[in-house]
C-alpha cells in the first residue's frame, strides 16, 4: 500500500471557509470516483493553528492506493481529468505539493470524533543523510513521541526512496502525525515533562522546528 500526501493551499482570491466548503463539499465527491483508491482523508485546519501567523498549509489530504500502477492508472484515467479542473476552482496549483509516502504506525488507535490531528512537517538536517535522519526518527524521537500523556494514535509518514532520486528534494522530509482527544489534551502533552523531552528532540533532529498544524480530518473513503 502506497499513500500520497497532497498539502494544499488555496487560490488567494478565497477565504479559508470557502476553500474549505469546496474542498469538503464538491472535490471530495470527485475524488471519490477515481478508480483504484483504497481510502481518502482530508485534514483541515483547526482556526487558530498557524505558525507565526501564518498556515503550514491550508489542507492535507492523504489518499492511499495498492502500488505505483494504480496512480498511473488514476493519471490515465477521465476521472482525473475531472479532478484537475476542479483544482483550478479553489487551489493554488504553484504552490500545491504531492509527496508518496510509507507509513511506520507506532501507536495504534481509533480516536473518535472531535479528536485533534497533529501533524509536524519535518525538514532534514543537512549534515545528515536520509537514512540516519529516517533511522533517529524511528529509533530515538518516535519512541519520545509514543509516550506523550493522552495519545491516542501516533504514526510516521517518511517520502519513498523516490522523492530524493537525481538530486530532487520532498517539500517535507516527513510528517509526524499524532492524534489527541482534544486541544486540551495537546497542549497538556506539550505542557508535561515528556513534551520537553520531545521539543529538544526536534531540535536535535530536524534541520529547524517542525512546522506544526493541528487539524481534524474528514474520512471520506
Amino acid at each position: 500500500m502506497i499513500k500520497a500526501i497532497t498539502l494544499l493551499y488555496r487560490r488567494p482570491d478565497l477565504t479559508v471557509a470557502e476553500f474549505q466548503r469546496h474542498w469538503r463539499d464538491r472535490h471530495a465527491g470527485i475524488i471519490a470516483t477515481l478508480p483504484g483508491v483504497r481510502g481518502y482523508v482530508q485534514s483541515s485546519l483547526v482556526p487558530e493553528c498557524s505558525i507565526d501567523g501564518k498556515a503550514v498549509f491550508d489542507g492535507f489530504a492523504e489518499l492511499w492506493v495498492d502500488d505505483t500502477e494504480a496512480l498511473r492508472e488514476i493519471a490515465a484515467s477521465p476521472q482525473y481529468a475531472a479532478v484537475l479542473e476542479d483544482e483550478e476552482r479553489f487551489l493554488d496549483r504553484t504552490a500545491t505539493a504531492l509527496i508518496l509516502v510509507d507509513d511506520i504506525e507506532l501507536k495504534a488507535g481509533r480516536p473518535g470524533p472531535g479528536a485533534i490531528k497533529r501533524i509536524a512537517c519535518l525538514s532534514l538536517n543537512p549534515d545528515r543523510s536520509v537514512a540516519e535522519f529516517q533511522r533517529q526518527w524511528l529509533e530515538q524521537q518516535g519512541a519520545a513521541v509514543a509516550r506523550l500523556p493522552g495519545l491516542l494514535r501516533y504514526l510516521q509518514s517518511r517520502p519513498r526512496a523516490g522523492a530524493y532520486r537525481d538530486g530532487r528534494r520532498p517539500r517535507f522530509d516527513g510528517f509526524d502525525i499524532a492524534w489527541f482527544a482534544d486541544h486540551d489534551a495537546l497542549q497538556a502533552a506539550r505542557d508535561s515533562a515528556q513534551g520537553r523531552l520531545v521539543r529538544a528532540g526536534w531540535m536535535a533532529l530536524a534541520a529547524s522546528p517542525p512546522a506544526v498544524a493541528v487539524t481534524t480530518e474528514h474520512v471520506v473513503i
